[in-house]
């Protein structure tokens, strides 16, 4: 075609420039001759082409074809025809639309051959139908995608009774986001789909108290994001059996709680250099290996997480060792008639210690049994 004279005889635009005939979202080398086909569309000598993706950014830019070598358009060439902020308009493959590139930075004006000229896509009317490829209008009815959606210090807004939907196409499996009209009674609900276990979340959310009050005896499981399980609440359909979970939360329960059995972890607390430390806030149950010894051993004890109006309860296993140690016990224990236990002498010899505080550890109370030898 002839030499293109709309981006000459006047003065060139820094807002947005004459249309490209395509664009290259991949490096091209070299950058001379006809008849390659970009994004599509087979070039001709004189033809306008937008780089985004050469592998200097600096070389980025548009393009005047030419068999013997491209050059940089006649406003594209210049200390003072691009600025942030400009668009480029390109045709689509069919040059029957127009999409936008935006090219990114500072307002201020860039220095050809030298600044790296960064473009984006910034309007598709396709949706990617020849515009920008992978790009896709997720506002479009029937719209699909592959590709993530990030929306940073946006926020996604469901009216009017929409759905978000969550599924495995070709599995029987799926989860549905329902936001009801009326908030308050019916804030949010995951659906039961296709064999997935109902989340009801029928009543108003509290949120000023930190809270959500649940209708039901379903599921609900508390994380933290890129963090373990932090707490777990299940509850098979239609029980009234709750299994709780949680790991270091402290949760209460202001009514009666029916416990037919239950587990605690056991935990070893190491002796080293005749003192052990007990951790009353990490369980309930522990044992002490006294061999390690070498003196009768300092017990410290933690102060409990809660303060007065709080039990605490500790039950201690020492293992004797060679030869025989006992613990020395911090003030704050009191045991029957002042005295504290003596361990039993002989290795492998297991004794056991009570301990409980209803002052927030001010003072513990003791009891022993002796030679479970």
């Amino acid at each position: 075609m002839a030499d293109n004279f709309r981006v000459s005889g006047f003065v060139l635009g820094l807002a947005i420039k004459a249309p490209c005939h395509t664009h290259a979202e991949v490096n091209i080398t070299p950058l001379s001759g006809t008849g390659q086909t970009i994004g599509g569309y087979v070039v001709s000598e004189f033809d306008r082409v937008l780089l985004t993706a050469q592998t200097d950014p600096i070389d980025n830019g548009i393009y005047s074809v030419r068999g013997s070598g491209w050059v940089r358009d006649g406003d594209a060439d210049g200390n003072r025809d691009f600025v942030g902020g400009t668009l480029v308009p390109v045709w689509t493959i069919a040059q029957t639309d127009i999409v936008l590139w935006r090219l990114g930075g500072d307002p201020d004006a860039k220095t050809v051959g030298t600044d790296a000229l960064t473009f984006t896509p910034y309007y598709d009317p396709l949706g990617g139908a020849g515009g920008f490829g992978t790009l896709q209008q997720v506002t479009d009815a029937g719209s699909t995608t592959t590709n993530n959606i990030i929306m940073d210090g946006a926020r996604l807004d469901v009216q009017d009774g929409g759905d978000i939907r969550m599924f495995n196409v070709g599995d029987t499996r799926s989860v549905i986001i329902s936001v009801g009209a009326a908030l308050g009674t019916d804030a949010v609900r995951l659906v039961a789909s296709a064999g997935v276990d109902v989340f009801s979340f029928d009543e108003a959310l509290d949120i000023d108290n930190n809270a959500i009050h649940i209708g039901a005896t379903q599921r609900l499981a508390f994380y933290q994001f890129d963090e373990p399980v932090a707490s777990y609440i299940r509850g098979a359909s239609g029980s009234s059996d709750i299994e709780y979970v949680t790991a270091g939360a402290s949760h209460v329960f202001n009514s009666e709680l029916e416990i037919p059995s239950y587990r605690v972890p056991t935990v070893e607390f190491i002796l080293a250099a005749n003192a052990v430390t007990i951790d009353v806030n990490q369980t309930s149950a522990c044992f002490v290996d006294v061999d390690p010894a070498t003196a009768d051993f300092n017990v410290t004890l933690t102060t409990p997480a809660k303060g007065t109006g709080f039990y605490y309860e500790i039950v201690i296993d020492f293992i004797q060792g060679t030869p025989d140690f006992s613990p020395i016990w911090p003030a704050s224990v009191k045991w029957p008639i002042g005295v504290a236990p003596t361990l039993s002498p002989q290795v492998g010899d297991l004794d056991t210690v009570h301990l409980y505080t209803r002052d927030g550890g001010v003072t513990w109370k003791g009891s022993f049994l002796l030679d479970y030898s």
